[in-house]
């Protein structure tokens, strides 16, 4: 290969591989933040990318087998080319977490509403109904503003039709420091009971059996 064109492929592919390290740092962030903007741009300097690269015709057989010029930059080629697929292969899966999130947390705004439907709070026990159990560990989504509500000062979880359990509003808020301290956690947040080994969401609280 001539040196010119050995230039124009040694920057072409410097250029490239930044801007897949750009879009691989957009896809992390998209998965860590749950940011689909930053998917979306991601997948659009993919497909940047991809249009520059041409990755389909990366595997085509060296025009000039016995260059060992060309044959050095077909092999950087085609690992750009490999590598290009495998972040559409991390962008396919990005957008599933996403998405599946997304939907996650609307089924978990609606059953929100719905408990606050079927919870009331009086003389600061705030009375939450709690249907969903598996393996023994009852689940059900917290709001920010509850936990935090000035009036709450004693939980009592109905679990279900098998019993009715109290924690106190200071440990409920003790188990879920880190995110009621976080100004920018979600406002929805699913907590995990045990009432076996007296946790909220593993950290251990007195859990009182009403009688």
């Amino acid at each position: 290969m001539a040196g010119l064109a050995e230039a124009a492929a040694f920057y072409g592919l410097l250029i490239i591989g930044a801007i897949l390290v750009i879009v691989g740092g957009l896809l992390a962030l998209a998965w860590w933040k749950r940011w689909p903007i930053a998917a979306g741009i991601a997948c659009g300097l993919w497909l940047v990318t991809g249009l520059l690269l041409q990755p389909w015709s990366a595997f085509h057989p060296a025009e000039f087998a016995d260059d060992p010029d060309e044959i050095y930059w077909l092999i950087r080629w085609r690992a750009a080319s490999v590598i290009w697929a495998v972040i559409l292969l991390a962008g396919i899966a990005c957008w599933s977490i996403i998405v599946r999130r997304g939907n996650s947390a609307q089924l978990g705004l609606l059953d929100h509403w719905t408990r606050m439907e079927a919870s009331k709070i009086e003389d600061g026990t705030w009375t939450l109904r709690v249907p969903h159990q598996r393996h023994g560990v009852w689940s059900v989504w917290l709001s920010r503003s509850d936990v935090l509500h000035p009036r709450f000062t004693r939980a009592r979880f109905v679990l279900g039709d098998e019993q009715t359990i109290l924690i106190s509003a200071d440990q409920v808020r003790a188990a879920l420091r880190e995110w009621l301290s976080d100004p920018a956690g979600r406002s929805l947040r699913p907590v995990k009971i045990d009432t076996e080994r007296s946790t909220v969401d593993g950290f251990a609280v007195e859990i009182e059996p009403e009688v």
